[in-house]
Formats: structure tokens, C-alpha cells, sequence
């Protein structure tokens, strides 16, 4: 193969700072709708820019990963919003519907 193949980046449990007491969570984190595909589509695009190569997604096909395809499809993704405590969207991330392991 002459491309990378998938990409993005990782993330473990223990990764994820614990709060202190009495804190709150800074972020939250929810299912992305069909309102936010101009947020994602914006935002993937400024991703695109840190490769050579890159996939041209526009709303059709932010869309279909939404609420296109079947929930038996093997190749589907959870599309998820990340908004900071004034509701003000600050980013995306996507993954499986199934966790590899426990």
C-alpha cells in the first residue's frame, strides 16, 4: 500500500485526567444531528489540510454517516460533537459502535 490506511489518532481510559473535587467536566460530548454538518464539514476540511492526500466529503455524505447507514453495517461510525460548557461547538470525533475489547 502506498497510503496510510485509516489514520486519526487513539485514545485510552487512562489517558483521561481524573477531576478534582468539586470540579466539573469542561466538555461535552454528544451525537452529532443533521444542524451540525456545516460545523463538521468546516472542520474536516481544515483537518484535510495536514495530509497530501485527503478524502472530499461534503453534506451528502456527512449525511449518510449521521443517519444513512444501516445499524448492522460493519463500516459504521458514531459521529459525535464536542461542545464546551456554553454549548459552543469545539470540535468532533468519531467511532466504532463496538468496542474492540472490554
Amino acid at each position: 500500500m502506498a497510503l496510510n490506511l485509516g489514520g486519526g489518532r487513539l485514545g485510552f481510559l487512562p489517558h483521561v485526567p481524573k477531576l478534582k473535587e468539586g470540579e466539573s467536566e469542561p466538555y461535552l460530548v454528544r451525537p452529532a444531528t443533521l444542524d451540525d454538518i456545516e460545523f463538521l464539514s468546516q472542520l474536516y476540511e481544515l483537518g484535510c489540510r495536514r495530509s497530501l492526500v485527503s478524502c472530499v466529503w461534503g453534506e451528502d455524505e456527512w449525511r449518510y454517516e449521521i443517519n444513512g447507514k444501516s445499524e448492522k453495517n460493519v463500516n459504521r461510525s458514531e459521529v459525535r460533537l464536542i461542545e464546551d460548557i456554553n454549548g459552543e461547538k469545539v470540535g468532533f470525533l468519531t467511532h466504532r459502535f463496538f468496542n474492540w475489547d472490554n
